[in-house]
């Protein structure tokens, strides 16, 4: 009787909803490259999952016996698992886990909590204070909240303001910044994360830097990607350029800050994504948040056009014990995420219809005030950011408030396209005001 050896596959530990495409080219390439099978772990799995998987485990790994249940399921399969991806802030922990106990590659389960975790990352900071500091790594003081009465305790301690956070989230929700808060904007910031409180928020010093970039790569490549973001109440994004256009010194500063966040959340090997923030004269910076994962808000995507290599094919290759090239990704060209918001407080039905109409005039308007870049800055694509049925704040409290994101590549590099970021901003908001004026003119 002969025996049939068992395909080969490689495991993706649960995704995000919004990386679905991205799971779709790690399983293509898994398949046309290494003709590898893909399995994917998920809790309540949908039509979608099947689709972009040959094999679906339903398991969830935010709960506690999760190893033992994928475990019980992936032993019926009829392929042998050869490499994993854990691809998503809930299953950082578990995930590692289940790499481990199926004894395939991949970062410390010990420390990956601290990847998970704010406050546990946090406290891990505090207690490495002394080393921290003596990398010029500012570590904000932290606390958990759970009333009016610590929350006030902690903002009079620390006068230069505070953050609010959810110990648990992504996307910037729940994320609040007070300075100098009334009575009552405590009790309305207490009020706006009451839906997190149960899975724990905690409040932190400011960190006392405006510069944002994140140093993101896999295993010991890596590129930095500077951010825009708002600076009031709700701190979002709404802006990302790839490669981050910075001094040598700044660039230093920036990759001390990413690997002391990679070493103390046990990075070593995987996708990596940390938000660093720096002083103005590169003196100190400071780490807002670690992840291992791959960076969102399509900065992988962006580092793929200029870099000239897939980075979700890498990270397979990565997995797979394919040595990537060490040290930084280098390019001439650049690529820019714009975010552009609502015109006032909506649901995103509103306008969703006519948002590819809405972003040509604003291509229309960038082509007649710029022409000097008809033949290098090109509008690669855009989609819409907020679905259908979501309530849209203006100004946004986090990455979700936002009709729609454009991307634009420059042959002539990062700079040019910074020098143009505020004005497509600009553009987009005298863009969509005036339609919707002339539309309520014809309406009235």
């Amino acid at each position: 009787m002969s025996i049939i050896e068992k395909r080969k596959a490689l495991i993706i530990v649960d995704y995000n909803l919004s990386r679905v495409n991205d799971v779709k080219t790690i399983r293509d390439y898994a398949a046309r490259q290494h003709n590898l099978l893909t399995v994917l772990v998920r809790p309540n799995p949908l039509k979608h999952d099947f689709d972009i998987a040959d094999y679906v485990i339903d398991a969830d790994p935010l709960v506690s016996e999760f190893v033992e249940r994928a475990r019980a399921q992936l032993v019926e399969l009829p392929c042998s698992l050869v490499a994993g991806l854990v691809f998503s802030d809930n299953a950082i922990v578990q995930g590692a886990r289940l790499l481990e106990s199926l004894q395939l590659p991949g970062d410390s389960s010990e420390l990956a909590v601290n990847a998970f975790c704010k406050y546990r990352y946090r406290e891990t900071e505090n207690a490495l204070k002394p080393l921290l500091n003596a990398q010029s790594i500012f570590v904000p003081a932290v606390a958990e909240i759970h009333n009016r009465k610590t929350l006030k305790s902690f903002v009079d301690a620390h006068g230069n303001g505070v953050v609010i956070k959810p110990k648990a989230e992504g996307n910037n929700r729940g994320v609040i910044l007070l300075r100098n808060p009334s009575v009552a904007e405590i009790d309305s910031a207490l009020e706006e994360v009451a839906p997190y409180m149960a899975s724990g928020v905690i409040v932190e010093e400011c960190i006392p830097y405006l510069d944002e970039y994140s140093y993101d790569g896999i295993g010991g490549q890596y590129f930095i990607t500077e951010k825009f973001s708002t600076k009031g109440r709700y701190p979002v994004e709404f802006g990302q350029l790839v490669p981050a256009v910075v001094s040598q010194d700044r660039h230093q500063a920036i990759v001390r800050a990413g690997r002391a966040a990679n070493l103390l959340v046990g990075q070593n090997h995987g996708a990596f994504h940390n938000e660093i923030l720096v002083a103005e004269d590169n003196s100190k910076v400071g780490i807002v948040e670690p992840n291992r994962r791959p960076a969102g808000m399509k900065i992988w995507s962006l580092a793929s056009r200029v870099f000239d290599q897939n980075l979700y094919e890498q990270w397979v290759d990565s997995a797979l014990g394919y040595v990537n090239s060490e040290g930084m990704l280098t390019t001439n060209a650049g690529a820019m995420m714009v975010m552009l918001p609502a015109p006032r407080d909506m649901y995103g039905t509103e306008l969703r219809e006519d948002i590819g109409f809405y972003v040509e005039l604003l291509h229309q308007q960038f082509a007649q005030q710029f022409p000097q870049y008809s033949n290098t800055i090109i509008w690669s694509d855009y989609e819409p950011v907020a679905p259908p049925m979501q309530r849209i704040y203006s100004p946004p409290r986090d990455n979700g408030d936002f009709l729609a994101s454009v991307v634009l590549t420059s042959s002539d590099g990062a700079q040019v396209l910074k020098g143009i970021f505020a004005a497509i901003q600009d553009m987009w908001r005298a863009t969509i005001d005036q339609q919707l004026f002339d539309e309520s003119i014809k309406s009235a």
